[in-house]
C-alpha cells in the first residue's frame, strides 16, 4: 500500500524506471528491464526469477518470440511457463507431504 508520504519518492522511482525502460532500444532491451518495472508495483509479492537459460536456449527462445510476432499462428513458447508449472507442482507435493506427516504423527500419538 502506498502512503501519501511515499507518493513523491515512489513516483520518482517509477518515473526513473519507466524512463530507463523507454530508453532501451533494439539489442539493449532486455527482459530484465521489464522485471525492474514489475518490482516497483505495490502489489508485487513474488520474487522475480532471474535465472538465466544457457545462451543457445535463450537465442532459440528469441527466435521463437520474433517468429510469433511476425506470424501470430505460431505462439511464443516460454520455457519459464514450464518452470512455473513445475515449481507450483513441487509446492503442491510439499503441502501433501506435510499433510501426510501430520497425519502420520497423529496416527502415532493415537496408537494407530
Amino acid at each position: 500500500m502506498i502512503t501519501k508520504v511515499m507518493d513523491a519518492v515512489y513516483c520518482q522511482k517509477l518515473y526513473d524506471a519507466i524512463k530507463h525502460h523507454a530508453a532501451q532500444r533494439g539489442d539493449r532491451m532486455c527482459w530484465m528491464d521489464d522485471h525492474k518495472l514489475y518490482e516497483l508495483l505495490p502489489e508485487h509479492e513474488r520474487p522475480i526469477d532471474k535465472r538465466m537459460l544457457p545462451p543457445l536456449d535463450m537465442i532459440s527462445n528469441c527466435v521463437k518470440y520474433v517468429r510469433g510476432c511476425h506470424d501470430p499462428s505460431k505462439p511464443y513458447y516460454d520455457v519459464m511457463d514450464e518452470i512455473d508449472k513445475r515449481d507450483k507442482r513441487i509446492a503442491e507435493l510439499e503441502e501433501e507431504l506435510k499433510a501426510l506427516r501430520r497425519k502420520h504423527g497423529e496416527d502415532q500419538t493415537s496408537g494407530v
